[in-house]
This record gives structure tokens, C-alpha cells and sequence, in this order.
């Protein structure tokens, strides 16, 4: 759990200073190129890991050695295949897919830098696969170390050396890549296209790093199965195909429906802008400010909403953890019909999952404004903050929402229903799709109808998702324990921040302030600071005086799997 953690905030760290450093408009290209890219590497290997995983832990449990070996090996000409495939399609329909389904021609760029890392990726899940099959989560998890924090480093540093070269040659000739430009602003826009392809290029290069530390570990340390070699040939393709297929209906519709969300927001912000134009810059005055044209102010409300995608998947990923440390002890207590058992697992994911939401959601939504101030003020994306500031504020206020939609998921998949999230997530794809088609293509509301789709999306799946787990496990959630109580403890807590920060606006912190010759915004991060982890303090204290803490440790969520006793005795989860 701590390396998931980890990697997700490594990447919401790497997404802050790139869209400080290519703007609204680099960080449109770069979005629409991610958008275009996921759904083609979902389809290049959905699936295939975690198949890879359970046919491993499968075979192991059976002392199945050799055929565990063949696996592996089957597993990477597989991936291999997929890996190219995946890579070239994506270079093969980069741009009719942004000159005509996106209306983007200008991240075309961003799409070739990315599209190698499809391959990369696939090599690098048939790794991560087999030793997750070993419950060995060691490997995995430095190698999504390794691999973010590459994309971190070199997708800034190019990134921040092509921005540097553009500015010097404007110095210099007054041209940049051919085109002669009237002042800085000018020069940002003109590289945008290029400083966005640099930025998301750290992408493949941190996953080629990861595949490089795999292939060495494996060679170095091997697995330590005995009996690993044999002269036997396996014929294991076929198997792996077959149990990969299911596991890979969630993941290929989801990610399909991640791609025509982003078209149909696209096509009718386009289509808004187009039609009344003027309406779009009165509302947001940003555009003539940045001098953005006609043609880019797409990509520049846009890049504002992937500023506000950005803080919308922080929460959650840590609560999703919580449905995946479910699924081992929900499905023990469902096969041994443990009602009892059944009742604790969900109660607690649900009231862990409402208490950390809540809480750091609210904490979101009232800081929206200022955190981002923090955090682009001052760069090249300074206008990000007004425009999305209340996409963030809306994300934080529904994060509970969003949070518990992926652990009824996981609880239902446990107990052998993932028909039922396949539905409910259908479902909910539609409701968010003719969402963006009516609220986004109304000019006075735009880009700000996006979220809106979502929210309503994540609360159909949580209710039909909730509806039929009580339905199918028979459990009888205690609603005062286990969600009110929560959110109470969530509310109370959010709340102080606020007061507190509030208070550090009157008269006698105004003179301490003064006092220290701190600026405005030095001023705004030491407040939120401060009433942050006032409000945390409180938070904690309540957890303790609720016994929070021994209940989690008492239901057993976060103990993995042991791993087989010749295999590493390693998790990252010990």
C-alpha cells in the first residue's frame, strides 16, 4: 500500500511542475496525447498481468515449479507481441486520431513521445505479474518507484532545457522552430506543442529505467524456485489468453469510457467556443490576458481541467487500496459463509474509506483556491488557479464518492460478481457521456460541466454497486457506526482548518506577519499550513478517542497474503 501511495504522489508532484512549465495550453496537448495513449495500452495488456499472477500463485500452490518457469516465459512472448502491436498502432493513428477526433493536431508530437512506452510497459508487467504470482511485491514496487520518479526527472529537466533553448534563441534571433515571436507569452505558446512532447517523453524513458532494473534483478537474484528447470514443453498461451479475458472486460470498458469522455468534453468545448466565442472570453478574462487564440482556447480550458483531474485521483487511490486489502479476507469469510466476517470486512472498508475521504476531501474543497495559488503562482500557469479552482473544489467536496465507487468494486469482484460493476460502470459511462454532451456545450458553463458528468457517474456506481453487495452478502451495515460517525469525526475536524485559517486574518497575525516581512504568498502557504495540520491533530485525536485505529488493525485489511515459504519472504505490505 505504501509504495501505491508512493507512486501516485510522486505522479501528482510531476504533473505540478510540468504544467508550471509548458501552461495551460502545453498541459492541454499533454492531457489530450495521455487520454489517446491509455486506452490503447489498456487494450495492448488488460488483463495479462493479473492473469500472469493468478495462474503463478496458482501453480506455485501446487508445486508446480516447471510449469511456473514456462509461464514466465510464455508470459513475455506474449507481451512482447502485444508491446509492439500496441506501440505501433498508437504511432500509426497518432495523427489522424489528433487531427481529427481530438481536434489537436498540436499534440501530435506528445502522442509519438509516449507511444514507446507501450511496449516498455508490457515487458515490464510480465515481470511485475510473475513476481506478484510469487506474493513478492518488492519488485513491483520499486520498479513503480523507479519508474515515476524517472518520468519526474527527465520529463521536467527536457522539458525545462527545450523552454530554456526557445527563450535564448528568441533573445538572440527573435524566432522560434521558425516562427518569429512578439514577446515571452508568444514564446511559450509556439514551443507549447514541443515543451509538452519533452515533458511526457520522461514517461517512456521511466519506464524503460524500470524494465532495465527488472531484467537485471531477475538475473542477479532469480526466484528462487526449486526444480526451475526442465525440459518440458508447455503449452500455456491459450490458458493465459482465456483467464485474462474477463479479468480484462473492467479495464478495457473503463478506459474506452475514459477515451470518449475526453472526446465528447473535447468536441463540445470545441463546438461551444466555435458558436460563442465571445461569451467564452468574457467569462474567462485569462484568455486575452495570455493573448491565447481563438484556435487554442481549447487546449487551454483543457489543460485547466487536467489541473483539476490531477487532485481528483489523490483520495481515492489511497481509499482504493483499502478494497483491494479487502478481497483476500472478504472472499475467505464468503466461501466459509462467515456472515459475521462478511459484515466486518465491509463495515470497515466503508467507515475507513468515508473517514479518510471526508476529511481530506473537505480539506481539498476548502483550500482549492489556495493550494493551487501555492502552487502555480507566479509560473507560466498562474491563470490555472481561477479557472480551476472550483473543478477542484467540486472534486474535493464529492471525493467520498468517488472513493468508495472502486472498493464496492473490489468487494463484489471478491465474492464472484464483477458482472456487476461491469454493468453499473456502463451504466454510469453513459449518464457522464450525455452529461459533457449537454452541460459542456452550453457556453455559460463549458469546461465546468466536465466534473459534473463525473459526479453524477460515481454516484449511480456506488449506489448500484452497494445495492446488490447487501444484496448478494446479506450484510446489515450498522449506519450509525459506520457511517455517521465517520463523517462526523471528518466534518468536525475540516471545519477547525477552516475557522483557523480564517483566523489567521485578524488583526494580530496580520502584525506578525508584518512583523516577519513575509510575502502574500508566503503569508497563504504558512496559513494553510498551519490550519492543515491544526485540523489533522484533531482529526487523529478523534480516530484515537473512537478506537479507530485498533479496529483497522483488528480486521486484518492491511496484512497480505504470506508468501509461499520458498519464495522471498518480502511484501511491501510487512
Amino acid at each position: 500500500m505504501f509504495s501505491t501511495v508512493l507512486v501516485h504522489v510522486i505522479g501528482l508532484i510531476y504533473k505540478i511542475p510540468i504544467t508550471a512549465l509548458v501552461g495551460e495550453v502545453g498541459r492541454g496537448y499533454f492531457t489530450s496525447a495521455y487520454e489517446l495513449y491509455t486506452p490503447i495500452y489498456a487494450i495492448s495488456m488488460a488483463g495479462l498481468p493479473i492473469a500472469v499472477s493468478k495462474m503463478v500463485s496458482e501453480r506455485i500452490a501446487l508445486g508446480k515449479y516447471d510449469e511456473v518457469v514456462a509461464l514466465f516465459k510464455t508470459s513475455q512472448k506474449v507481451f512482447f507481441i502485444t508491446g509492439v502491436v500496441g506501440t505501433l498502432v498508437l504511432l500509426l493513428f497518432a495523427y489522424p486520431l489528433t487531427k481529427y477526433v481530438i481536434k489537436t493536431p498540436e499534440a501530435f508530437f506528445s502522442v509519438i513521445s509516449i507511444a514507446p512506452s507501450i511496449f516498455f510497459c508490457c515487458l515490464i508487467s510480465s515481470y511485475r505479474g510473475y513476481y506478484e504470482g510469487l506474493s513478492n511485491m518488492v519488485p513491483t514496487g520499486i520498479s513503480q518507484i523507479i519508474e515515476t520518479l524517472g518520468k519526474l526527472v527527465f520529463g521536467i529537466f527536457l522539458s525545462s532545457q527545450l523552454i530554456k533553448y526557445s527563450i535564448n534563441e528568441f533573445n538572440s534571433t527573435g524566432i522560434v522552430f521558425g516562427v518569429k515571436c512578439n514577446d515571452l507569452n508568444d514564446v511559450y505558446l509556439r514551443v507549447a506543442p514541443f515543451s509538452s512532447a519533452a515533458a511526457i517523453f520522461g514517461v517512456t524513458l521511466g519506464s524503460l529505467i524500470a524494465l532495465i532494473y527488472l531484467v537485471i534483478r531477475k538475473r542477479l537474484k532469480g526466484d528462487n524456485l526449486p526444480n526451475s528447470q526442465s525440459s518440458k514443453k508447455y503449452s500455456l498461451t491459450k490458458p493465459l489468453i482465456n483467464t485474462a479475458i474477463p479479468i480484462a472486460m473492467s479495464s478495457l470498458v473503463l478506459n474506452i469510457t475514459n477515451l470518449i469522455d475526453s472526446l465528447t468534453i473535447q468536441g463540445r468545448l470545441n463546438s461551444a467556443i466555435l458558436n460563442n466565442c465571445d461569451i467564452i472570453k468574457n467569462i474567462y478574462p485569462e484568455i486575452a490576458k495570455n493573448n491565447i487564440d481563438d484556435g487554442m482556447i481549447k487546449s487551454f480550458l483543457y489543460g485547466c481541467y487536467g489541473v483539476g483531474l490531477d487532485f481528483r485521483n489523490v483520495i481515492p487511490t489511497v481509499v482504493m487500496t483499502l478494497g483491494v486489502s479487502a478481497i483476500p479476507v472478504l472472499s475467505s469469510n464468503y466461501a466459509k459463509n462467515d456472515t459475521k466476517g462478511i459484515n466486518s470486512s465491509i463495515e470497515t472498508v466503508l467507515k475507513v474509506g468515508i473517514v479518510i475521504s471526508v476529511f481530506f476531501g473537505l480539506i481539498l474543497a476548502i483550500f482549492s483556491k489556495e493550494i493551487l495559488s501555492i502552487l502555480y503562482s507566479g509560473t507560466n500557469s498562474a491563470s490555472t488557479v481561477t479557472i480551476a479552482a472550483p473543478i477542484v473544489r467540486m472534486f474535493g467536496l464529492f471525493s467520498i464518492i468517488f472513493s468508495l465507487s472502486a472498493p464496492t468494486t473490489n468487494m463484489l469482484q471478491a465474492i464472484g460478481y464483477s458482472n456487476i460493476p461491469l454493468r453499473s460502470l456502463g451504466i454510469g459511462a453513459i449518464i457522464k457521456i450525455i452529461c459533457n454532451f449537454v452541460l459542456v456545450g452550453i457556453p455559460s458553463i463549458n469546461i465546468n460541466g466536465a466534473p459534473i458528468g463525473s459526479i453524477l457517474c460515481s454516484i449511480f456506481m456506488l449506489s448500484y454497486n452497494m445495492h446488490y453487495l447487501v444484496k448478494k452478502t446479506g450484510v446489515k451495515v450498522n449506519k450509525k457506526q459506520t457511517i455517521f460517525v465517520p463523517f462526523f469525526i471528518s466534518t468536525i475536524s475540516a471545519s477547525y482548518a477552516y475557522l483557523f485559517f480564517k483566523l489567521q486574518y485578524t488583526v494580530y497575525f496580520k502584525e506578525f506577519y508584518e512583523f516577519l516581512q513575509v510575502s502574500k504568498i508566503q503569508q497563504m502557504t504558512i496559513s494553510c499550513l498551519l490550519s492543515i495540520i491544526f485540523s489533522m491533530i484533531i482529526w487523529l485525536l478523534l480516530l484515537f478517542t473512537f478506537d479507530f485505529f485498533s479496529e483497522i488493525k483488528k480486521k486484518y485489511l492491511f496484512i497480505g497474503k504470506k508468501p509461499h515459504k520458498r519464495v522471498e519472504n518480502q511484501t511491501l505490505m510487512e
